[in-house]
This record gives C-alpha cells, sequence and structure tokens, in this order.
C-alpha cells in the first residue's frame, strides 16, 4: 500500500545500508527504506519487503560507472522502488543509461550531492528525487549518531522532508531502534523515502 504523509506534515526517510548477512529483524515493520546491492544482496528482496521495508537499488561505484552492469542491476530487481546512487559516477554514458532507464521503470533517484549534476537531470526529465542530507556511521559514537538522528529530525520540521543514510552496525542499529521508538515532534512522520521524493 502507498503510503502517505498526512497533511501538514513533515516526512523523515531513514535509507538503511547493511553490510551482507546483517540482521535488519529487529527493525521489522518500521516503515524504513533499505538499499541492497544486486549483486551480493538482491536475493534477499523479497524478505526485506516482508519485514514492511521500501528497497531502493543500491548503486555502487563498480555498477555506477558501468553501462552493463547498471542496466542488469536495474532490471534484475524487481521490486525497487528506486535507486540509491552511492557513487555518484562521473562516465556520462552511464548516467544517460541510469536517466533512461529510471524513466523506463518508473523509478525514483535517491542521490548523495545537491541538486546539480545527475540529481538534477534527473529532475528535469520529470523523475522523483531526493538528495541524501545527512549520515549516520559506524565511526561516529552512539551519542553523535543519535545527535545526527535529533539533528534531522528538527530540520525536517524547521526544512522540509529529509532523508538519512545509516550504515548498519550494532551500534547504529541500537541507536536507530532507541531513536525511532522515542516519541516524535507534533508533524514530524518516519516515512519510506518514496514519500518525502520531491516530485515534479
Amino acid at each position: 500500500m502507498p503510503f502517505n504523509l498526512p497533511s501538514g506534515s513533515r516526512g523523515l526517510a531513514v535509507v538503511l545500508v547493511a553490510p551482507v548477512g546483517f540482521d535488519l529483524a529487529p527493525l521489522a515493520g518500521l516503515p524504513l527504506t533499505v538499499a541492497i546491492d544486486p549483486v551480493t544482496q538482491g536475493q534477499n528482496i523479497g524478505a526485506y519487503r516482508a519485514y514492511g521495508f521500501e528497497v531502493l537499488t543500491l548503486l555502487r561505484r563498480d555498477i555506477r560507472d558501468s553501462v552493463p552492469a547498471i542496466s542488469q542491476a536495474i532490471a534484475t530487481m524487481n521490486g525497487s522502488v528506486g535507486v540509491f546512487d552511492e557513487a555518484t559516477g562521473s562516465n556520462p554514458a552511464a548516467n544517460i543509461t541510469l536517466l533512461s532507464l529510471l524513466g523506463e521503470y518508473g523509478l525514483a533517484y535517491v542521490g548523495q550531492t545537491g541538486f546539480g549534476g545527475i540529481l538534477g537531470q534527473v529532475g528535469e526529465a520529470g523523475l522523483p528525487a531526493m538528495a541524501i542530507n545527512s549520515s549516520v556511521t559506524p565511526a561516529m559514537s552512539s551519542s553523535d549518531a543519535r545527535l545526527a538522528l535529533d539533528t534531522a529530525t528538527r530540520n525536517a520540521l524547521e526544512t522540509g522532508n529529509q532523508v538519512v543514510v545509516v550504515q548498519m552496525d550494532n551500534l547504529t542499529l541500537d541507536v536507530l531502534l532507541s531513536w525511532a521508538n522515542a516519541p516524535k515532534p507534533r508533524g514530524l512522520v518516519l516515512a519510506p523515502v518514496s514519500a518525502v521524493m520531491r516530485k515534479p
């Protein structure tokens, strides 16, 4: 079922990037998005969707700069709502291929940079797109990771919908669970990434 933000609310989308084999079951049922590697994790797309997660196709550097690899990745990820362009490649031919495939498959784009470059081109092509606003990584302390999530919450309320990428390990899992289960400010909704997209 599509997730619709209540009228007048702001959405905060959390995109999970997990190592192969990392257990995301503790987060099942939360309106989260997981970006998965089509080569090493693509076979698990059904399991992630059964957890209630939206799925993005994760485009790492080895896929991002190769036209055949991009084409195969997107074609085989049935059930993905879009791509997370982790590498933001510089290969012009790959950029053109990616834009074409997003349109062909009706996919959204989540990118690492602001609305310039490929992200701007996606918007100009009339496709839903969103920039990553902040990240949480295992290199952070627990307090810094929680601060990043709390800051993203405040920024969503003050400036509009936000996307946060969380690189998963046991520390970030614990912080994310604590934050997700804490009361949220009025008007702030935890949402899958498709619900916070900038749409043409």
